[in-house]
């Protein structure tokens, strides 16, 4: 058997080839020990938080007076601004995620936090809210008390997004306590202790997207100026508080969609200020000085409350509000003239007659309106003609007609015409 060899020449490529070898300097491997290190001790933090979290929930799941809302939390689409970023690092972002449920584990989200208990919150309970990192919406009902130096420990939830308390617990302190909340987008208070001090102090809460503080008689207009800066306010209800017309300066350019202002001090002036907002769908304003005289620049309005007098003049400029769904007007009277101006309003599926002066021949013609679909007469003198007239309709499909002259002969018409006579219609 013969074996043939082949020796390498000086000049061929067996004799040139060389194998290749990693050489790494002592400054590039200090640095990839800084960033293992960096890897490892971000990772057991995250595990080390996941366990905390999880042992306060099962310890405040315990206590019947806490209610925990919690789901596991996955891997969620990133914030809009993501997506104005490079795709390269959107993949880094939901890559690194990924790890940490892998290492991690799922962990669990709060998504709601509910305080049941009728007195005062001790610091374990505190502690044990405060190891809730993930939650994002604290509820105080109104018999829980809190101490304003427990408010510190609310620091620690970077991803606090909604406050609700009510109660003569809440006061002044307690309100520049929660001014430090920097993140809170939703904040609602009720409390009869509060005053324009206490929310002088809010200046900080620039995120704000919804304000609801009804029932905070010792507040005015004078403690609103924080809302100078909360350009994304969207939702506000300042119901039975000392609010005046200056209170739209502060509202001037926000996008405000949601307004309640009952029982204020506001008047036709303040609306004339405020100026056009093409995105008010929503307004609710039983208040004396307000007529709806002022309110035909509304073009995006949907639902409006008011108590005043429904005259001919608001009638005419109501009519101009062609995206109008909801009308109530408290204790109005209702006859032809504005059932015809009514006509114009396409949309308009709900009238709230409540408490209102009217009578079987002024109610009539209303069955006639094509997109009606909801009525309320509670508290009228309409009798079972006015019934046998509504049982005509072929759009109105739900109606309320408690405290009023007509008799089950007459509700009786109005079922068998496929209505639901109902106590009282659903919110809107």
């Amino acid at each position: 058997m013969t074996v043939q060899t082949q020796i390498a020449m000086p000049n061929s490529p067996v004799a040139t080839t060389r194998r290749l070898r990693l050489r790494f300097g002592l400054r590039f491997l200090l640095l990839l020990m800084m960033l293992s290190a960096f890897l490892a001790a971000t990772i057991g933090y995250q595990r080390v938080i996941s366990i905390r979290q999880e042992q306060a929930i099962a310890k405040l799941q315990g206590d019947g007076r806490i209610l925990v809302g919690v789901r596991v939390r996955l891997l969620e689409n990133p914030p809009p601004w993501f997506y104005e970023q490079t795709h390269t690092w959107i993949a880094f972002k939901r890559g690194w995620e990924s790890v940490l449920n892998m290492v991690c584990g799922k962990r669990q989200r709060v998504d709601g936090l509910t305080v049941q208990i009728e007195d005062v919150l001790t610091d374990k309970q505190m502690a044990l809210i405060a190891d809730l990192v993930d939650c994002r919406e604290i509820s105080l009902n109104k018999g829980a008390v809190i101490r304003s130096d427990h408010f510190q420990r609310l620091a620690s939830l970077p991803g606090l997004e909604s406050f609700c308390v009510s109660g003569q617990s809440v006061d002044d302190a307690i309100l520049a306590r929660l001014g430090e909340q920097a993140n809170l987008q939703r904040f609602c208070i009720s409390s009869d202790v509060v005053t324009d001090s206490g929310f002088t102090k809010l200046f900080k809460l620039s995120r704000l997207t919804t304000l609801s503080m009804p029932n905070c008689p010792n507040v005015s207009s004078m403690g609103l100026e924080f809302l100078r800066t909360c350009n994304k306010l969207h939702y506000v209800d300042l119901s039975e508080t000392q609010v005046d017309d200056r209170v739209f300066e502060f509202l001037k350019s926000k996008p405000v969609e949601c307004l309640y202002l009952n029982d204020t001090l506001v008047t036709d002036v303040g609306f004339e200020l405020w100026g056009d907002q093409p995105r008010l769908s929503l307004l609710t304003a039983r208040c004396s000085g307000v007529t709806g005289a002022k309110l035909a620049k509304y073009s995006s309005l949907a639902y409006l409350v008011l108590r005043a007098t429904w005259n001919e003049a608001v009638t005419d400029r109501l009519s101009n509000c062609k995206s109008l769904q909801v009308l109530y007007f408290e204790g109005s009277s209702l006859d032809q003239p504005k059932l015809e101006k009514l006509r114009s309003l396409t949309k308009l599926r709900r009238i709230d007659l409540d408490r209102a002066t009217l009578t079987d021949a002024e109610l009539a013609g209303i069955e006639t309106l094509s997109a009606l679909q909801e009525l309320t007469l509670e508290h009228t003198a309409v009798t079972d003609a006015a019934a046998e007239l509504l049982s005509r309709s072929k759009s109105i499909e739900a109606i309320v007609v408690e405290n009023t002259a007509i008799t089950e002969v007459g509700k009786k018409a109005l079922a068998d015409s496929r209505m639901n006579v109902c106590l009282k219609l659903p919110e809107w």
